[in-house]
Formats: structure tokens, C-alpha cells, sequence
């Protein structure tokens, strides 16, 4: 009995220092990166558009149409919802930007009278749902879509000292409503924060206004659309 005891004692000495000098327990691994969630942020850009003006003349010169390219920065906030399922994630993002995209042209007859047409985005915001998939757990590629409003000025100033009311003048602006498409790319460097550069097509339609009295009778329509690319970050709840 004592030779056994002794032995168990002695395979027990060796066994303990040994298992303790060579763990074999793995280390556990990191969480991955989860999309889920609320998320908010500030985003910067620039856009290029087309905005179209037309008179309804006669009376007076002949219908005109003038091409406008409204372009320039803008800036804004976002905020939104993410669902993740698998390597899929949904969402929906809202947004709100203000910027300065205005062009002008001046006509200096012939042909017609001389004036000047101008048009302006003053803001734009969209209510979006988002689909995409993960590339790895950090990387997000996706496109968008939904509904769009924007703040869109316009005037055509006639030879009459510009002052609205007198052959052929008009000013006018509108909140107009459209639609707007696109894609992205988003990458989250640490689970609450993330960066993501983004393309927009948005179309406002038309909308009209009027040389008002004593002028004559005379309606201008305004058609908007616009390009746009911005990058921003996000910040994850």
C-alpha cells in the first residue's frame, strides 16, 4: 500500500508542473464587427446638376429654354438604422445638407432680348433604405434609394432694370420633391466608428412661376436634377 501511495504522489508532482508550464486552453478569438444598430454623423461634398428654365412666351420673344449647371459644396448630418443578417445588412438613413450649387447665364442678343437666368440648390435632404453586404466584418457595400426634397431658386431678369412685375422678369423658389438613387461603401475602423464615400442621383422635377402684374402673362418652369459624391463618417450606438 505504501509503494502505491508513494507512486501516485510522485505521477502526481510530475503531472501538475507539467500541465501548468503548457497550457493547451486556446486563447479566445476577437468579437466581429456587428452592424446592428442606431448610427449618426456629419458628412461633406460636392454636386453638379442640370436645371432647366423656360419661358411660356408669347406674348412677347419666342419660348426660350436655357441649360443651367448648377455645381458646388455642401455639407450636412445624417442619422439612421442598421439590421444585420449574416453578411447582409438593411438600413434606413436620413439626411439633411446645406449648400452653395448655383450657375447663371446672361443673353446677349441677337437672338432676343438680354437677360439674365439664373438657378440655385440652396438644400437637399432624402429619406433612404439602404441594402447591402458585408466584404470581410468591416466592410460594407450597398445601394440606396428613396425619396427626395430640396430648396431650388430661380429667376429670369429681363432688360426692364430687373425689377419683378416688368417685361419679362420673374423669380421664383420652391421645396420640391423627387426621388433619388445611388451606391456606397462604408468601413468601420473600430466597432462604434466608421467612414463611407457615396454617390447620388437625385430628380426634383419642375415646378413654375410667373411674372406677376403689371407684367404680361408669362409662366417659367424650372427642372432639376442633380449629381452627387460625399464622405462622411458615422458614429455606432
Amino acid at each position: 500500500m505504501k509503494k502505491v501511495v508513494l507512486l501516485a504522489a510522485l505521477t502526481l508532482g510530475i503531472s501538475v508542473p507539467a500541465f501548468a508550464a503548457d497550457p493547451t486552453v486556446p486563447e479566445e478569438a476577437a468579437p466581429a464587427a456587428t452592424w446592428s444598430g442606431f448610427f449618426a454623423g456629419l458628412h461633406a461634398g460636392y454636386g453638379w446638376g442640370s436645371s432647366d428654365l423656360t419661358n411660356s412666351s408669347p406674348p412677347g420673344p419666342p419660348s426660350r429654354t436655357v441649360s443651367l449647371d448648377p455645381s458646388g459644396l455642401f455639407g450636412g448630418v445624417q442619422a439612421g438604422y442598421n439590421w444585420q443578417v449574416g453578411n447582409f445588412v438593411l438600413g434606413a438613413v436620413g439626411d439633411f445638407s446645406i449648400g452653395d450649387m448655383k450657375d447663371s447665364f446672361t443673353n446677349v442678343p441677337p437672338p432676343g432680348p438680354p437677360f439674365t437666368a439664373t438657378a440655385e440648390i440652396e438644400w437637399m435632404a432624402t429619406l433612404r433604405a439602404r441594402a447591402g453586404a458585408l466584404v470581410g466584418d468591416q466592410t460594407l457595400v450597398y445601394g440606396h434609394g428613396g425619396l427626395a426634397v430640396a430648396g431650388i431658386r430661380g429667376s429670369w431678369i429681363g432688360s426692364a432694370g430687373g425689377i419683378v412685375g416688368t417685361p419679362w422678369n420673374g423669380t421664383g423658389s420652391d421645396t420640391s420633391l423627387g426621388w433619388v438613387v445611388g451606391a456606397g461603401v462604408e468601413h468601420k475602423f473600430t466597432d462604434r466608428v466608421s467612414v463611407f464615400a457615396e454617390y447620388a442621383y437625385a430628380d426634383f422635377g419642375n415646378y413654375t412661376f410667373n411674372d406677376p402684374p403689371p407684367g404680361p402673362d408669362v409662366t417659367f418652369t424650372q427642372d432639376t436634377n442633380v449629381h452627387t459624391v460625399k464622405v462622411g463618417f458615422n458614429i455606432h450606438f
